[in-house]
């Protein structure tokens, strides 16, 4: 099976990225913090938020700095920091990877050559939602 990289242009992936996180902040400002996520175990709407955000800003560190030992901030848990916090971490894991571009080498746990269209081939291979 081909890669996302393959399937999905540079650009498309950062739409996508942007989309998603856009879409999940939305939930996150109007869901149950305490709310069940079932797809992953026994998180809840705060733990996937917490792992998500923690996410943004270690990939942003990888690209920037070149390893994977970003140090994790401390999330907030109040509703109105923690979606600040998210939407933080995600704009500047955005702008990381826009002014990066594709092809700059960084730090990835992927196979070579490692660059940064690892981090923005995180997205799904069905490609960004139709507007």
């Amino acid at each position: 099976m081909p890669s996302t990289v393959d399937l999905l242009p540079p650009a498309a992936c950062l739409e996508h990225l942007e989309s998603a996180t856009s879409r999940f902040s939305t939930a996150l400002a109007g869901g149950d913090l305490a709310a069940p996520v079932t797809s992953c175990g026994d998180w809840r709407l705060l733990d996937l938020t917490h792992h998500l955000g923690g996410i943004h800003r270690w990939a942003r560190v990888a690209v920037i700095e070149g390893h994977p030992n970003g140090t994790p901030d401390d999330p907030p848990v109040d509703r109105a920091g923690l979606v600040a916090w998210f939407e933080e971490g995600a704009a500047a894991v955005l702008a990381t990877l826009r002014e990066a571009g594709p092809a700059a080498p960084c730090w990835s746990f992927g196979p070579k050559p490692r660059t940064t269209a690892f981090y923005r081939a995180r997205c799904p291979p069905s490609g960004p939602p139709a507007s």
